[in-house]
């Protein structure tokens, strides 16, 4: 799924490189998957 992509090892590690070049995107995607993850568990929960 869409959101066990997201937690990927090497996603990680581009978000920890994204942080220390002080970008903003890490927390603006952060907060987008944890929006994904809610929606992802609703939807596992209605199956």
């Amino acid at each position: 799924s869409l959101f066990e992509q997201t937690k990927q090892e090497h996603v990680e590690q581009v978000l920890e490189k994204l942080e220390l070049a002080e970008n903003a995107a890490p927390s603006s995607f952060r907060d987008t998957r944890t929006d994904l993850s809610k929606y992802y568990l609703e939807a596992k929960d209605n199956v």
